[in-house]
């Protein structure tokens, strides 16, 4: 009765005061408001993982579950760092870039006690003899007790072999290097007075995909971070981030057109190699990540770890200039890692390849883990644990323009995991991401999809570490966010991908502008499992979101107390699944699917929850006798178009399509229709097409 009146009025009236806030006109068909949105879980909710006592968390966790509204909010602002700070015109007028990336993307929202203002690098350069006189102080600063005009003996106090090769005009941004480097490793000795020293070197001896999941467990991860000094290891991180950055801003400039003779130095340092090279096609092989690598120009072939920070050396740093580069690190920690340290990799123009194993391309594992590409079509070719992933940690691959190419097998393509940030970020360019999604390729396979389809935990995914039915060791995910700004994109994958939350995660994919392709399988596209938060957010463009295989629980759909999001502001857009997706909320979850202007054509399976729908337990009706907190909760299934001439269409049993009866412009249903027996218990599933209208807390800003 309800639903059918409701149409009427709507249609009578199109363009009526149900057409300002669309949500707060659908929540007052039901009664409810937004204040009734989100979950507020209490301690004497018994068998309720208590959020208070789940170690890990992401700051903004608990304020984002309880008012999920707020989600769009919380990822636009990543997005718009994204395109300010890597955009043309701020990018050429400001040295701050990379320091300010790490902070609002990584730092700010891991833990507080900092703002956007300074690194405070200051070094004292020597003028006359600049990088003679860094190496010297590196030595004094690092205490190896030498004679500080003739390095111990070891060198006359005129020279250094092959420091004379270096030219004069590059020698000041090196030194500056050098010394910033130095207070980076001070800061890191400082962050590490405490460190378990014997649980740190179990550590890095575990492979990075197996922490902070749902796994085995691993008690050294807990006792290295808990001996820990936070803010001075991400103090370290951001000073080595913004030093490193204006180097390479230096030295490109410095170069402008001119040709960089052929050299190499290398310099054993108390704390790690030097290596400078100057305008050849260089092939390197390293055993253990430089302390400082810089080369200059030339098309360069690395192989081993590069950019690594790891216990014990701790601070790594390295910049390509010019030239196109290949980096291989297949059985290493590498190009762009921390662990238990801080690790950058720049790379400032060209067209690069990078090829790793696990836990590569901007992977944080108790530490920033950071890779910068400035320019250049690039390829990444990855394992597990790569492409911006975080445990504890920061993990960022950070890529401002180009035509780019991403490819992993999972755990990575922004992926938080246990407390971490995971954060793939790139401004501009036609890209393409794949997080490999058949099983027979490499054998991730999930049981929600016959194990043919890959649980790949990518592209956005933030999760944690469940073991409520094992060991009691769990852990909050962290944030996992992938933030493209621009340009017509390609996202595929398996299963757990494309802005998806899962035990206690944030998982979170924005898009700014583009025509966009979304294709996935299962538990995908702002979406979420087990107390967790997902969303995938698209600004605009005529996007198509297509699922194949089990093709579904996705495109706003919740599980067991998830808030989820799908918001698509503008475009005309196409969406296809078969089974509960949509809009879509199960056990008690807050599922959203907001398209707000375009011509869209939705198709759905005819026999399944879709379109705003929300399920019915015994449990929302008769509290449990042991653990009652279901009873409690509000679980709303809701589905918004909010403007052009809609298609919705269903599919029957054998494949053929049909226009829906029910789910049409300029009409509302409720899925329990307020007929039916489940009807009324807090699970309300409320549907609508409007002609126009807004929903006040997505506002552009």
């Amino acid at each position: 009765m309800i639903q059918v009146l409701v149409s009427v009025l709507l249609l009578l009236n199109p363009n009526g005061a149900m057409q300002g806030d669309l949500m707060d006109s659908l929540l007052s068909i039901v009664h409810q408001s937004k204040y009734d949105l989100g979950y507020r879980p209490k301690s004497y909710w018994l068998r309720y993982p208590n959020p208070a006592l789940i170690p890990y968390k992401i700051p903004a966790f608990d304020d984002l579950f309880a008012n999920p509204l707020m989600i769009y909010e919380y990822t636009r602002t990543m997005g718009n760092v994204v395109t300010d700070y890597l955009g043309d015109s701020l990018f050429n007028s400001n040295d701050f870039i990379l320091h300010r990336l790490v902070y609002f993307l990584g730092v700010d929202r891991k833990i507080t006690g900092f703002r956007n203002y300074s690194t405070n690098l200051n070094p004292r350069i020597c003028k006359d003899r600049p990088l003679w006189d860094a190496l010297r102080r590196l030595r004094e600063i690092t205490g190896v007790g030498m004679n500080s005009l003739v390095f111990g003996g070891q060198y006359g106090s005129d020279s250094i072999p092959g420091l004379e090769e270096i030219p004069h005009k590059f020698r000041i941004p090196l030194a500056k290097l050098i010394l910033n480097v130095v207070d980076a490793y001070k800061w890191w000795k400082i962050a590490t007075r405490n460190l378990n020293t014997g649980a740190a070197a179990q550590l890095i001896k575990i492979d990075p995909s197996l922490l902070g999941q749902d796994n085995e467990f691993h008690p050294e991860f807990d006792d290295v971070y808990s001996s820990i000094d936070e803010h001075s290891l991400y103090y370290s991180a951001m000073k080595l981030a913004d030093a490193s950055f204006k180097c390479a801003l230096a030295l490109d400039s410095i170069i402008g057109s001119n040709k960089v003779p052929d050299f190499v130095f290398r310099w054993n340092s108390p704390i790690g190699e030097i290596v400078i090279a100057g305008g050849g096609n260089d092939t390197f092989r390293f055993q253990t990540s430089p302390l400082i690598y810089v080369n200059l120009t030339g098309n360069d072939v690395v192989y081993g770890p590069l950019g690594a920070g790891i216990y014990p050396q701790g601070i790594s740093v390295s910049l390509d200039i010019r030239g196109n580069d290949k980096y291989f690190a297949d059985s290493s920690i590498s190009q762009g890692a921390g662990f238990v340290g801080n690790g950058v990799l720049i790379d400032w123009q060209g067209n690069d390849e990078y090829w790793g194993g696990n836990g590569v391309q901007g992977v944080g594992i108790i530490g920033l883990g950071l890779i910068f590409d400035n320019k250049g079509d690039d390829f990444y070719h990855a394992a597990l644990a790569a492409q911006g992933e975080g445990a504890n940690g920061i993990g960022m691959l950070v890529d401002r323009r180009g035509k780019d190419n991403y490819y992993l097998y999972g755990l990575g393509q922004g992926a938080g995991l246990a407390g971490g940030i995971g954060i793939l970020a790139d401004r501009y360019g036609n890209d393409s991401y794949t997080a490999e999604p058949y099983s027979g390729v490499v054998d991730l396979g999930d049981y929600h999809s016959k194990f043919k389809i890959n649980a790949n935990a990518a592209q956005g995914y933030g999760g944690g570490r469940r073991a409520d039915g094992s060991d009691g060791h769990s852990y909050a995910g962290g944030l996992g966010a992938l933030l493209d700004a621009s340009g017509n994109d390609v996202y595929v994958s398996g299963n757990w991908t494309l802005g998806i939350g899962y035990w206690y995660g944030i998982g979170l994919l924005w898009d700014g502008a583009g025509d966009d392709l979304y294709r996935s399988c299962y538990f995908t596209q702002g979406s979420g499992a087990h107390y967790a938060i997902g969303a995938l957010i698209d600004e605009a463009g005529n996007d198509r979101h297509e699922l194949f295989e089990t093709a579904g629980a996705a495109l706003g759909f919740g599980w067991d107390f998830v808030d989820a999001l799908l918001f698509d502001r503008s475009g005309d857009d196409f969406y296809s699944a078969k089974i509960i997706s949509m809009g879509v909320a199960e056990i008690r979850s807050n599922a959203y699917f907001i398209d707000l202007s375009g011509n869209d054509k939705y198709i759905m399976n005819e026999k399944t929850l879709k379109f705003g729908s929300a399920d019915f337990r015994k449990s929302y009706k008769v509290p449990n006798r042991y653990s009652p907190f279901a009873y409690h909760a509000n679980e709303f299934g809701i589905f918004i178009d909010g403007g052009g001439k809609d298609k919705y269409m269903l599919r029957d049993k054998d494949g053929g399509l049909k226009k829906s009866k029910i789910h049409k412009n300029s009409s509302i249903w409720l899925q329990p229709d307020s007929t039916s027996a489940k009807f009324g218990y807090k699970n309300y599933g409320v549907g609508a097409d409007f002609e126009k209208g807004f929903v006040r807390e997505f506002k552009e800003f």
